[in-house]
Order: structure tokens, then C-alpha cells, then sequence
């Protein structure tokens, strides 16, 4: 397991200018790739909160917004388990 996913997912955080600006799906996308060589658990367990985020971002107001930061919270959970417990 590569620690570089979770470092990427703090990019994502909702409290960022590139969030808040709408600019994020950049690293939705890295994530997502990054997500492909992760073993299975991860990727069962994150993949469908990366691809709403980024369904998210394509139309970005302020419920979008507070939508995408329950998202993220449960998406950061889950790398904390696999992550920093490993």
C-alpha cells in the first residue's frame, strides 16, 4: 500500500482554496488512478465517495459543497483505517 493516496487525499480537504474555488476534480482524478493499484478493500470502500466527488464538481454551488464535505469525511476516515493503522 502506497501512503502517497493518503497524502493526496488531503488535497481534498473542504476547507482549501482549490475547493472552495471548484478546482479540486484535478485531484479527485489523481486519487482515482492512485486508487487502481490499491488492494481491493480500498478501493471497494472508496471508490464510489471519489467518483461522487467528483460527479459533485460538475456543478458546484453551495449545497454541492456541503454535500462534498460529508463525503470527504467519511472518505478520510476510511484511508485513516487502512492507512494509519497499516
Amino acid at each position: 500500500m502506497s501512503k502517497l493516496i493518503y497524502v493526496k487525499v488531503n488535497f481534498l480537504h473542504p476547507g482549501t482554496t482549490t475547493v472552495d474555488s471548484g478546482f479540486h476534480s484535478i485531484y479527485v482524478k489523481e486519487v482515482l488512478n492512485l486508487l487502481r493499484e490499491e488492494p481491493e478493500e480500498v478501493i471497494l470502500a472508496n471508490k464510489h465517495l471519489l467518483t461522487e466527488m467528483l460527479y459533485l464538481s460538475e456543478n458546484w454551488n453551495e449545497q454541492n459543497k456541503i454535500i462534498y464535505r460529508d463525503i470527504y469525511s467519511e472518505l478520510k476516515l476510511n484511508f485513516k483505517r487502512f492507512y494509519l493503522n497499516a
